[in-house]
């Protein structure tokens, strides 16, 4: 058995096929409105241990409880809390572009997908644009 494609990149599922947006500009505005509609599996947040959730707690939120991202920033980083407003965690820096969504109007919720209090305190979360 063989395998199929050109040995690049744009091979794998996800990737950029080399092709400009529709405008034909290649401005990416196109592909930036598209990344705002996106629901994003599996953040693993940062600063968890540092958050408003763990010091009131000394704990982390359970698995399905509800997050939202919230519209100001903790130390210039995107913040995750809970529905009653408590800190769960930042976003990695990656997520950085999502500052500009939440600009245009964008809001964010989703839910924790795992959790574990251990010597470093985990919590994993899926979110997605709330319509």
């Amino acid at each position: 058995m063989g395998s199929t494609g050109t040995g690049r990149f744009t091979d794998y599922p996800g990737s950029s096929n080399g092709k400009r947006n529709k405008s034909g500009g290649g401005s990416g505005e196109e592909n930036d409105i598209r990344k705002c509609e996106r629901a994003i599996g599996d953040i693993s947040l940062e600063e968890v241990a540092n958050c408003s959730f763990f010091k009131d707690y000394n704990n982390v939120p359970s698995i399905d409880t509800d997050i939202f991202l919230l519209p100001q920033l903790l130390g210039g980083r995107l913040v995750i809390a809970t529905s009653t407003g408590e800190q769960v965690g930042v976003l990695p820096t990656r997520y950085n572009y999502l500052r500009q969504c939440l600009e245009q109007g964008y809001t964010y919720g989703g839910k924790v997908i795992f959790s574990e209090l251990g010597r470093l305190p985990i919590v994993k979360i899926d979110l997605a644009p709330i319509k």
